[in-house]
């Protein structure tokens, strides 16, 4: 790809939040770029990598969408820049593990010629792939063949009038004109809505069945239930009228480069979303339970894709070792681009609060005040953290200091005293959790702590202890405590019936959750999830003095707890504060 490097104004533009339609355009057409590299890539590499009838096949596509192209290139265009192309265009810009797969779906690039065939009209035949009983026909629909048991080769002879299809012994006649009035046809979905800015998506059906997912291991849905296509089309057409109404730069924005949605699987509790940067234009996201939920998580994952291209053409930072830094959202440690990319996209998050807050109604007003208060003040502190250890560059600094400006202005904003305070301590919880799982204290520090508090002294001989990045042996789920805290803060007050402790400190009820903590590590004593449970409370009910030392040293605290046995948090805590105490 030629690269299309950004203007210091128009990072400082983008810096700002959701950036201009125009900007977002530039974006996609350097997008676009990369996906006809990809696809010169594998005409290239084709005749070394592929057989000779997937050579030929190639060849055929290639030369449909060029006469194409030449009597209809704005078709051609939206074929080629549609995210899906580019997920399948990128991967042969990739290593050759990654071309060998995408050589077995080299058929794409035929499906997608006859739909640039059927939708001119132009008089063609090209051989297609069948997979299970049906044929893809990108940005068109399926076309049902025969039984799920077939997969192969057919043939699609495009006239001006009437197209053919050839599929084993399947044989179907269509108007090519009315192609989608076919009974075996079923029509690509797409939702179309918005006045001022109109929002022209495509419900995705490729990912994961046509095309590999780029979405990791998030669960695809593919082709929606009626019922479910009715709750998407109207969870849309609401999340759409609140964006237009009340945040009009955002929805211009995804109005001119979002193209497609691609539904997820429900988790048992939140909302799962997602965005590649190999698929502009793209969010891959679960159905939220709420319009204000499904507009924000537009508003985040776009932030992701924008900022994708950015970083394919233009260099904001420089080489710098391997730095990992502390994300909020995030429950393990960052490297920079990553880290960036959350800074960028909780931006976008925090001040789409700041206007909902002002706008929701019961009982969405307090999660949308707790929500602004949290992100702007840990998206704060998470861009803060880039001033030592980021090295920027020239372009990368001025797009940086767009941020700080627009979070800065945030941080003037009054918040209700309720929700000030819940949010903060939401921050603590993420951040003791995060601590208490990637971070260890030096041995001999510990070990010198252990030998101090047991002879009884009456404060501790130094004053601060290094602490080293952990390597978890494996993934660990988000803590359910805080997704229950989300959920409670929609729902009304009521006595949970059991006994667990993170139900119990949600409600509120500090004395019987911190009791369950206890008894999960006494059983446990690995199980950080609990100790963050009870250090948490350790913090919130005690004094001043023992709260600064376990926020700003759970790890430490944890530690101790399980080298000296049945001592209490808060009189380590205490004991560690008598001089003020600090983890490096």
């Amino acid at each position: 790809m030629s690269r299309t490097t950004l203007h210091e104004e128009e990072l400082r533009e983008l810096g700002r939040g959701p950036g201009t339609p125009r900007l977002v355009e530039r974006l996609g057409a350097a997008r676009m770029g990369k996906t006809l590299v990809g696809l010169r890539a594998l005409l290239s590499r084709a005749p070394d990598e592929l057989d000779g009838e997937a050579v030929a096949g190639l060849r055929a596509a290639y030369d449909l969408l060029a006469r194409v192209q030449r009597a209809d290139p704005d078709l051609v265009r939206s074929l080629l820049d549609r995210p899906q192309t580019d997920a399948w265009a990128a991967r042969w810009l990739g290593p050759a593990s990654g071309r060998a797969r995408a050589a077995s779906q080299a058929a794409y690039l035929s499906n997608l010629s006859a739909s640039a065939a059927i939708r001119s009209g132009m008089t063609a035949a090209i051989d297609v792939e069948a997979r299970s009983g049906v044929i893809l026909l990108p940005e068109l629909g399926r076309l049902v063949v025969g039984p799920s048991s077939f997969t192969g080769r057919a043939t699609v002879e495009v006239g001006e009038e009437e197209t053919r299809v050839s599929a084993g012994e399947c044989v179907l006649r269509m108007s090519t004109r009315a192609f989608s009035s076919h009974s075996a046809f079923h029509p690509v979905r797409r939702v179309r809505v918005g006045t001022a800015y109109v929002l022209d998506v495509e419900f995705d059906e490729e990912f994961g069945g046509w095309i590999d997912s780029p979405y990791g291991d998030a669960r695809l849905l593919g082709r929606l239930g009626e019922v479910e296509w009715e709750q998407w089309r109207r969870r849309l057409a609401a999340s759409w009228e609140l964006l237009e109404g009340h945040h009009p730069e955002y929805a211009a924005t995804l109005a001119a480069g979002l193209r497609c949605l691609v539904p997820l699987t429900s988790p048992a509790q939140g909302t799962v979303s997602a965005t590649s940067s190999t698929a502009f234009g793209a969010v891959a996201i679960s159905l939220p339970a709420e319009p204000s939920v499904l507009a924000v998580t537009l508003v985040h994952e776009f932030q992701h894709g924008k900022l994708s291209v950015v970083l394919d053409s233009t260099r904001l930072h420089e080489p710098a070792g391997d730095p990992r830094f502390y994300a909020p959202w995030r429950d393990d440690p960052r490297p920079l681009v990553p880290f960036l990319q959350g800074v960028y996209a909780h931006l976008g998050v925090a001040q789409f609060w700041d206007v909902h807050r002002h706008v929701a109604e019961p009982p969405w007003d307090v999660l949308a005040h707790v929500e602004f208060t949290r992100w702007r003040d840990q998206t704060w502190q998470a861009v803060e953290q880039l001033d030592d250890r980021a090295s920027l560059t020239e372009e990368g600094s001025a797009f940086v200091a767009e941020i700080r400006g627009r979070l800065r202005d945030m941080l003037q904003a009054t918040i209700p005293g309720r929700e000030r305070e819940l949010a903060e301590w939401a921050a603590a919880d993420h951040r003791i959790v995060w601590r208490l799982r990637n971070l260890q204290c030096d041995p001999e520090a510990i070990e010198t702590l252990v030998r101090e508090w047991t002879a009884g002294l009456p404060e501790p001989t130094r004053t601060t202890v290094a602490t080293s990045r952990r390597i978890p042996s494996s993934p660990k789920p988000q803590p359910r405590r805080l997704l229950l805290f989300y959920e409670r803060l929609s729902t009304v007050d009521s006595r949970p019936d059991s006994a667990d402790p993170d139900e119990l400190y949600v409600m509120g009820d500090y004395v019987a959750a911190a009791a369950g903590y206890r008894d999960i590590v006494a059983g446990d004593p690995s199980h950080t999830d609990a100790w963050a449970g009870l250090l948490l409370i350790t913090a919130r009910t005690g004094p001043r003095p023992i709260c600064e030392v376990i926020l700003s040293a759970p790890e430490l605290i944890m530690a101790l707890c399980r080298r000296v046995g049945e001592a209490d948090p808060a009189d380590l805590a205490r004991w560690l504060g008598t001089p003020p105490f600090r983890a490096l």
